[in-house]
């Protein structure tokens, strides 16, 4: 089956920014229509997709569970190309297996490459894996965790796999009463079991994050006495290293839970968690985090939600680029009523974004998900909520780096009669970003299919790279700071580009090469950030590029 992708759905985002007396608009994409990548003569549930996208094009994979004819659960997918979704022929946990196949997820490399994981009944519940080749799937028949244990596992995660395929894959695996993580490694080829678990104790609630240089994180929940808290192991690239004291702390009374971490292409890393909390009231959930600065972690005192607050705060996710910059969203009540709430994280602090970013709405758990672009601070965030019709859409909003902007239109459409729930989205390096979804679908007998939409990039920044150069006079040494950059890509003509200093109008040129300025520097010892963005022909302005330093 092929689905063709059309414009019926549009989107802009204008985010007006004040330098001087001109105001000017930031438009980087718009949502294109949703579709269901599901098979469309498809009658059983087809449920939790999961989505990899490549860093540099909109080439994409989407898995699900869903029940074959015979009422066997199986793992399904469908390839994007970057304008159509393709099905898979056959199921690509394939069809001699009698047991079910749950949990799937999946990573894809720049080549189009993708590993894919899930847990299978087989006697006991095992982790299967299969590989794509950019054209076709090929089973491991053996499974990833081995067949030696009589453990069931749970909560199987894929790092992101490398150019040269190699992968790491995690989960929880039963021993006696106990559940300890374990891991295997995949080197483009064939598994490798680790024999020592990751984590010594009962665990729950595991959750990981990798880089794409190989390296991550475990988080899970762990009962220290009466109080479950979050602990922590690292993956250097060959080897894991427990962290013996949990990274929410030992000081605090109350339960720790739901962990999330992201880690950045530098190996630092952010976790973050949901936490019961009474030092300013009655007790309450807030969301509180702790950063690794490469060697150690260190707890914020400070819950990330912030203290004014009187109710729960409660399923936060995060997202991190490759400087450290960090976005979470999280569900925030306000006495009967929810809202999606958010943070940023700088590289060195929380601060509360003062507004929603959602609208509020009865109690209902959100799904809320956020992604970052990996080379500058832009991002978005989706949620569910009931429009006025009380038909649960999927709803989002564009993080320019330093303001929200809802999008208009529901993501998912204002067609669909069925609600929809589990959004699960990633971004490239430009900004395409896909988001996929179930939605209760009339024309298949009321069940749960797969959808998904993409948000395309139209006006795509350039990177910028620079250097300091010096020139010597006999009475004074002038520092010259030299920045160059790539061009931009548009649907239109690109006509300028404009130059910021420390978040300020440097200068506006035309689009003549070599694509290079110099800017002097009049004071010694002083660093000075630099970003670029483009303009159209049409006077949309891209948003920033990379920003670096120069000092």
């Amino acid at each position: 089956m092929k689905i063709q992708l059309s414009f019926i759905i549009k989107i802009k985002i204008f985010t007006f920014l004040l330098i001087g007396l001109q105001c000017y608009a930031q438009i980087p994409g718009e949502w294109l229509s949703p579709v269901r990548i599901s098979n469309v003569n498809n009658t059983t549930a087809s449920l939790t997709p999961e989505i990899t996208l490549a860093r540099t094009g909109k080439i994409a994979i989407a898995i699900w569970k869903q029940n074959d004819s015979g009422g066997t659960r199986r793992i399904y997918g469908s390839r994007f190309d970057g304008t159509t979704w393709t099905d898979f022929a056959f199921p690509i946990s394939g069809t001699a297996h009698t047991g079910i196949a749950t949990i799937p997820c999946l990573s894809i490399n720049d080549n189009g490459n993708a590993i894919a994981i899930w847990k299978q009944k087989d006697g006991v519940n095992r982790v299967y894996s299969a590989y794509f080749n950019g054209s076709t799937w090929s089973l491991f028949a053996d499974p990833v965790s081995g067949t030696s244990h009589t453990g069931n596992i749970d909560d199987p995660g894929i790092s992101s796999i490398d150019q040269n395929g190699n992968a790491i894959a995690i989960w929880e695996q039963q021993v006696g009463a106990d559940n300890r993580i374990y891991s295997a490694r995949f080197n483009g080829s064939t598994w490798s079991l680790f024999a020592d678990p990751v984590s010594p104790g009962d665990t729950i609630r595991l959750e990981s994050g990798f880089n794409t240089n190989g390296k991550g994180f475990a988080v899970w929940e762990q009962a220290d006495g009466a109080v479950n808290r979050v602990y922590s192991a690292y993956f250097n690239g060959s080897t894991w290293s427990l962290f013996a004291d949990p990274i929410s702390g030992t000081s605090h009374p109350r339960i720790a839970v739901r962990p999330q971490v992201a880690i950045d292409a530098t190996g630092k890393a952010v976790a973050i968690w949901q936490q019961l909390d009474d030092t300013t009231g009655p007790i309450k959930e807030r969301i509180y985090s702790a950063r690794f600065n490469g060697s150690t972690w260190s707890l914020f005192v400070d819950p990330v939600s912030g203290t004014s607050h009187t109710n729960d705060a409660e399923r936060v996710r995060v997202a991190v680029n490759n400087t450290g910059v960090a976005l979470a969203i999280w569900n925030q009540f306000q006495g009967s009523n929810v809202y999606a709430s958010g943070a940023l994280f700088n590289g060195s602090s929380w601060s509360l974004f003062p507004d929603p970013l959602s609208n509020t709405v009865p109690s209902l758990n959100l799904n809320g998900r956020v992604v970052i672009n990996k080379n500058n601070n832009t991002g978005i965030a989706v949620w569910r909520r009931p429009d006025e019709a009380s038909v649960i859409r999927l709803y989002g909003a564009f993080y320019d780096g330093t303001d929200w902007t809802k999008f208009d239109t529901p993501i998912s459409g204002t067609t669909h009669t069925g609600n929809v729930s589990n959004p699960e989205l990633y971004m490239d390096n430009a900004g395409n970003t896909i988001v996929v979804w179930e939605q209760v679908t009339p024309a298949a007998a009321n069940t749960k299919q797969s959808y998904a939409a993409l948000f395309q990039v139209l006006l795509t920044p350039p990177q910028i790279d620079g250097f300091q150069i010096s020139q010597r006079y006999p009475t004074q040494t002038d520092l010259i700071n030299v920045i160059e950059w790539t061009k931009a890509t548009s649907a239109r003509p690109i006509v300028q580009y404009k130059i910021y200093c420390d978040g300020q109008l440097l200068e506006a040129l035309d689009t003549e090469e070599p694509l290079q300025f110099c800017h002097h520097n009049r004071c010694e010892n002083q660093t000075l950030t630099y970003s670029i963005t483009a303009v159209d022909s049409a006077g949309n302005e891209s948003v920033a590029s990379n920003i670096i330093s120069i000092g």
